[in-house]
């Protein structure tokens, strides 16, 4: 649909019964018939450069149309069937100022998806960009939290020692020397990941990387865009509350990553004695 300059749309006259197609020729219709019509109310309105016109009957003929038009093919399920009641409304109204007031409620929730776009775009560059300011402190922090549990473990009473050779008082110990290496593992995990996801940040440094991405910042984008969305319209427009979607999820998307692509055993300290 071009918008770049207003735009009349106008249907055929043509009608689809099932598997039955009618379409009516406007030259055969009698002077009666044209002149019953011109004393019909006719209302106009415009929407984003495109305007509406005819009777009530043609103009819901028009907007059921439009909603069905490939434009609109991508809208969420959720959305769509808001989309049906809100038309629905249209429909009902018989007085022209509620008819045009509900149809341009109708036609902007129509391109609420499509606008929804731009700040989706937005929303996750803004958190990149925070994840990126922040990451060397994270970075020095997850270390941090890595190197103590590693010097628990290096201290404990049962490191180096094999199960096979533990006192009754070492198998007493061992429940929570077990849960000490697993949480060991999982700081490491983190740390390495975290590792990994700054190189993959790192990529990232125009907006245009954010709004055309490719590798695992588009699969993350296309997975989440439906839900951002959902949510941006239960919060009524809350951007903050989107963003915090965002960040969470894009975090735990490349950690997830991170485990089937990084070896946790080739981690250097980078801001802590070894020793």
């Amino acid at each position: 649909m071009n918008t770049s300059r207003d735009l009349t749309i106008t249907f055929g006259y043509s009608y689809a019964f099932d598997n039955f197609k009618i379409d009516f020729d406007r030259g055969r219709r009698s002077v009666n018939d044209r002149e019953s019509r011109t004393r019909e109310n006719a209302l106009s309105f415009r929407y984003r450069n495109v305007s509406y016109n005819g009777t009530i009957p043609e103009l819901n003929e028009q907007l059921t149309n439009v909603s069905g038009s490939s434009q609109f093919a991508d809208i969420p399920q959720f959305k769509k069937d808001e989309l049906k009641i809100l038309l629905a409304i249209v429909k009902e109204q018989k007085r022209e100022e509620k008819y045009k007031e509900s149809a341009l409620v109708f036609l902007k929730e129509l391109y609420a998806y499509g606008d929804f776009q731009a700040i989706y775009d937005d929303a996750l560059y803004n958190i990149i960009i925070s994840i990126k300011d922040d990451m060397t402190k994270i970075d020095m922090a997850l270390e941090k939290l890595f190197v103590v549990k590693k010097l628990e473990a290096d201290k404990h009473p049962l490191n180096g020692k094999a199960v096979n050779d533990y006192s009754v008082r070492d198998k007493a110990l061992a429940p929570k020397y077990k849960a000490l290496l697993k949480e060991r593992g999982t700081r490491l995990e983190k740390l390495v990941g975290h590792r990994w996801m700054e190189t993959q940040f790192a990529e990232y440094t125009t907006k245009e990387d954010i709004v055309n991405p490719s590798g695992f910042l588009k699969e993350f984008k296309e997975a989440n865009a439906l839900k951002g969305f959902e949510i941006f319209e239960k919060s009524e427009g809350n951007v903050q509350k989107l963003e915090y979607f965002l960040e969470n999820e894009i975090i735990d998307f490349y950690y997830k990553k991170s485990l089937n692509l990084v070896n946790p055993d080739l981690f250097e300290l980078k801001y802590i004695n070894k020793n």
